[in-house]
């Protein structure tokens, strides 16, 4: 903001439009540019019954009702053309009934998407704890702000004396997509920890070890955005030893084995097993 400010003052200086001071220039244009703005980030394939919040982020739904008033706008400007027509059509389709995510800041313009960008990404990689890719290996999820997400699939064709003879297309189906998060969901979320992740994100100042428990989570919940296992471990491991191990020197598959099975069993045979795996799993990573 302060760069372009800049730009236009000198601009305006060469060309004897302007007598104010760079600094009186900069205050003039902040004044009438910084005020309360409200960002919607979309989020791919989400959909919600009812607003709910993780910290200062509020999903809610893209409404038809909110499309209209849109689009009514751009028609009166651009007209109705089958382009413009098919373009706002194609728009539709993407956005209504979608959920985003939701910030208030007060900033100009451009700061304003700056900050609501990253306080919904952190937030809603903390959502994506509660996805089914993170109880299933075998899954992804795409919770993530539209436009950042990548479906794997295929495109072949099929070559017969050089000419093109056939063509085949896909995605491979391997999330829940769409996830749609009801009322009756969203309540058993919120008493299984969300509430209390809410809570925690919005929290001002955090403490040390607050901070390395959000950033443990921001870390564990890549693994449900990548498709091999082993891929995931490589997310999941790291979160877990910021939390549970107290320096680099210590053994690592001993140690959070332990300190996971003495957090999680609830008996001896229980936390036996736990240790178990997460030696199994450990060896899957490093192999």
């Amino acid at each position: 903001f302060i760069e372009d400010a800049l730009f236009r003052w000198c601009l305006k200086t060469c060309q004897q439009t302007s007598t104010q001071s760079a600094c009186e220039f900069i205050i003039e244009e902040a004044s009438a540019s910084v005020r309360e703005i409200e960002t919607w980030i979309p989020i791919y394939s989400l959909y919600v019954q009812t607003p709910f919040n993780i910290g200062p982020v509020v999903y809610k739904t893209i409404t038809r009702e909110m499309l209209d008033v849109w689009q009514q706008g751009i028609r009166a400007e651009a007209g109705d053309s089958p382009k413009v027509l098919e373009a706002l059509e194609r728009r539709r389709k993407e956005l209504q009934g979608l959920a985003a995510g939701v910030v208030s800041v007060l900033a100009e313009p451009i700061r304003a998407a700056q900050i609501a960008a990253e306080r919904v990404d952190s937030a809603t990689a903390l959502l994506r704890l509660f996805a089914p890719a993170n109880f299933d290996p075998r899954q992804l999820s795409y919770c993530i702000p539209l436009g950042s997400h990548q479906r794997e699939g295929h495109h072949y064709l099929t070559v017969k004396d050089g000419k093109i003879v056939g063509e085949t297309r896909g995605v491979l189906l391997r999330g829940t997509d769409p996830w749609v998060i009801e009322d009756a969901v969203l309540r058993e979320f919120q008493s299984s920890g969300l509430t209390a992740i809410s809570d925690l994100f919005a929290k001002e100042p955090k403490s040390e070890l607050e901070n390395a428990a959000l950033d443990a989570m921001f870390l564990y919940s890549k693994a449900s955005l990548v498709p091999e296992t082993a891929e995931k471990l490589l997310y999941i491991f790291p979160a877990l030893e910021s939390i549970l191990l107290l320096n680099e020197s210590e053994a690592i598959t001993q140690n959070v084995g332990e300190r996971l099975a003495f957090l999680v069993g609830s008996d001896a045979d229980s936390r036996l097993r736990i240790k178990k795996v997460v030696a199994e799993a450990y060896a899957v990573r490093s192999s």
